[in-house]
């Protein structure tokens, strides 16, 4: 992290209706990689103390708050959270182990579920025995 550690925490929760800061349990723990109450870390940038907080690789798609305790140890508890730091997207697909079937001379369609999608993205048909993002395995055929 380059930063002298600190007592300051973050913990992420639900961004649905009703969620509160200080109330509400934070996400479950697997949802980030390094966990979902995370402590800061001091840096400087441009000259100015700050402090930092590393959530890790995100794994579910979604919005979420962000609750902020300022040191202590009031910070083991949802009550020491109560200050909120804002709102974080997550954007990416809600499932991507779905499971689609489609029949030849018929219509297909796919829905897929998730957040922050948008109608510029796009989808690549490849054969189950192929990786997704694997350079030079996918071939294209024609769709309608």
């Amino acid at each position: 992290h380059g930063g002298d550690s600190n007592k300051d925490l973050i913990q992420v929760i639900s961004a649905a209706a009703g969620a509160s800061c200080g109330l509400t349990e934070r996400v479950m723990g697997n949802t980030f990689t390094k966990g979902a109450r995370v402590l800061g870390f001091q840096k400087t940038i441009v000259g100015r103390r700050v402090v930092e907080f590393d959530l890790g690789k995100a794994s579910v798609p979604g919005t979420y708050k962000i609750c902020y305790c300022q040191g202590g140890e009031h910070c083991s508890l949802n009550l020491g959270f109560s200050q909120d730091a804002g709102v974080l997207t997550v954007s990416g697909l809600a499932d991507s182990s779905a499971f689609f079937v489609c029949y030849l001379r018929s219509e297909c369609q796919l829905t897929l579920r998730g957040t922050g999608l948008q109608s510029e993205d796009s989808v690549m048909l490849v054969d189950s025995a192929d990786g997704c993002g694997v350079p030079g395995l996918a071939s294209s055929s024609a769709f309608t």
